[in-house]
């Protein structure tokens, strides 16, 4: 068990950690890389050097004083308590979800993708709405985020 100290940003494919923002340098080096204050910070830096192939990570310090990294899961579009649509084109189908419900309704087969509605009504009128076009659509709440245990 360690302590989180901070927030950073990885690529393998680089070969290292984000050390200097503009323009990127990349070592492999912990106690070099730029720490961030928020998961969503690292997040943000990380989507800007996406030809790098980058993620966020927490920089954790263990109890013995040495620094270790743990990659952080992609940040869900719907939080907790929001409502997601999920969709079958055909029956038995794959679920896909909403992305966007606008006049062309958009879908992604990643649930971290999906759009979040504050209101169980909203999501309930677009699921009817997607019914009545011959798709399997249900509106479900998120209830809980899935929270890795330290």
């Amino acid at each position: 068990m360690g302590k989180v100290i901070g927030y950073g940003v990885e690529s393998g494919f680089e070969g290292g950690f984000l050390v200097d923002a503009s323009p990127s340098h990349w070592v492999y080096c912990l106690e070099a890389a730029i720490r961030y204050e928020t998961p969503t910070q690292a997040w943000a830096a990380a989507n800007r050097r996406r030809h790098a192939l980058a993620a966020a990570i927490e920089i954790i310090q263990k109890e013995d004083g040495s620094l270790a990294w743990e990659p952080l899961p992609l940040p869900s579009k719907a939080k907790s308590g929001s409502w997601v649509i999920s969709v079958q084109l055909k029956p038995e189908a794959r679920t896909m979800y909403v992305v966007n419900g606008g006049k062309r309704v958009k879908l992604s087969s990643e649930r971290i993708d999906a759009k979040g509605y504050k209101l169980q009504s909203a999501a309930e009128k677009l699921a009817l709405d997607l019914t009545n076009k011959g798709m399997v659509a249900k509106a479900e709440q998120i209830t809980a985020e899935v929270v890795p245990i330290r």
